[in-house]
């Protein structure tokens, strides 16, 4: 399991000093080499995702594995990541959540989640990708003073995202193109989760949870 970085050499036109993406790079090297150091089994994390997908159970049951599976991935990664408290630049790109994973949420915080006016299926992800930008910039409905408000019940997405490299890359005062955020290689993981909940349409928090908080006590 590598650790996936923006090569230096595709920003070499960049106004961001090429220094910048070097440092970042060695950084994200230095990070993934103490990770795998301090939690052998991080690169066993594709097969643990496949075993969970091959088990004998229901579709709720492999997605509450994966949540888990999640959570330590996290906990692996948190101490070497550049991520900090009341760093929000994550908050304000989007956030791809299925129907199941939303409903999960509703139900944790109490909030049943918005009908979005428009979803994709996993076979329109490419479209998904293309629509996703529209969220660039925007705050996420849960983030207050710059803290994620339902933290422990935050989407897988959430989770399994950080940035091992140089926080100044998370801004999205830097263009996509520009950017070179770094996190470990998780392709593995989310085939598998996708291929499990492939029937489950695909939307951004922001159209499940248009007001974030408000209404909470309103049943689930």
């Amino acid at each position: 399991m590598l650790p996936t970085a923006e090569s230096t050499a595709l920003k070499t036109h960049s106004p961001i000093p090429e220094e910048r993406y070097v440092q970042a790079e060695a950084r994200t090297t230095e990070a993934f080499e103490a990770i795998k150091s301090q939690n052998p089994w991080i690169e066993s994390v594709p097969f643990k995702a496949q075993a969970i997908a091959q088990e004998n159970a229901s579709q709720r049951s492999k997605f509450r594995k994966f949540v888990l599976l999640a959570e330590r991935i996290n906990e692996a990664v948190a101490p070497h990541a550049q991520c900090a408290a009341g760093c929000s630049a994550c908050c304000r790109i989007s956030v791809s959540l299925t129907t199941m994973e939303a409903q999960t949420i509703g139900q944790a915080i109490g909030m049943a989640p918005a009908r979005p006016a428009k979803v994709f299926l996993a076979t329109e992800l490419d479209d998904w990708e293309t629509e996703k930008m529209r969220f660039f910039g925007t705050p996420c409905p849960f983030l207050e003073g710059n803290r994620c408000s339902i933290y422990a019940n935050r989407p897988v997405a959430c989770k399994t995202h950080a940035n091992l490299g140089d926080a100044f890359f998370c801004s999205t005062e830097v263009p996509p193109e520009e950017s070179a955020v770094s996190n470990l290689d998780l392709r593995g993981f989310y085939l598998m989760m996708t291929g499990v909940l492939l029937d489950s349409p695909v939307a951004d928090i922001r159209d499940f949870f248009p007001c974030g908080l408000q209404n909470s006590r309103k049943e689930v």
